[in-house]
């Protein structure tokens, strides 16, 4: 489990309110910046599914048909078509992890987090609630960027190993026929 990250400082009273925020403001663009780069992720993986799908489906529906076909006599294109068509279901549920779910910590907070009577300022004084709140924000937002990196992170490797898989099988395939023409 991964260590909550906490401020440092014995007395937090007496931290800068301005400095505060602006530490504060700095992580949710870094906060945003992850999530955007997660969209970006997520948006690469369903333009290779989306290109996968139809090529899995024209592959299946002509191994379907020639080998039903009784002068298909081929068995090494039958047996490469197939390699290929399993592969590319292999990667394609990759790709589907990388879209479905889509686990990431959002930039906000909802209200119930946040409304606890030292926050709005019941039990400390209204300068003291203020610096309270935003600390709590700055941990709170550090943790989010942490978990957020780990997902991208993954899914990221996966998109990465998805592809070179992809180029991978290309290879392989071409040198088969390649070799089969010669």
């Amino acid at each position: 489990m991964e260590k909550k990250f906490k401020i440092e400082i014995t007395d937090w009273t007496n931290i800068d309110l301005v400095n505060a925020k602006f530490i504060l403001s700095e992580a949710k663009d870094f906060c945003k910046y992850q999530n955007d780069n997660s969209d970006k992720i997520t948006n690469r993986a369903f333009s290779i599914l989306s290109i996968l799908l139809p090529i899995v489906a024209t592959l299946i529906i002509f191994i379907v048909k020639e080998k039903s076909t009784p002068t298909f006599s081929d068995d090494l294109v039958f047996k490469l078509l197939s390699f290929v068509v399993i592969v590319l279901l292999i990667i394609m549920f990759f790709l589907s992890q990388v879209v479905f779910p889509r686990m990431f910590m959002p930039l906000g907070r909802e209200p119930k987090d946040l409304c606890s009577s030292d926050f709005l300022g019941t039990t400390l004084k209204k300068e003291n609630a203020q610096i309270a709140l935003v600390l709590n924000e700055i941990e709170a937002t550090q943790l989010k960027i942490n978990y957020n990196k780990k997902q991208n992170l993954t899914r990221t490797t996966k998109l990465k190993w998805s592809l070179i898989s992809i180029g991978i099988l290309c290879l392989i395939s071409l040198s088969i026929v390649f070799f089969h023409l010669i």
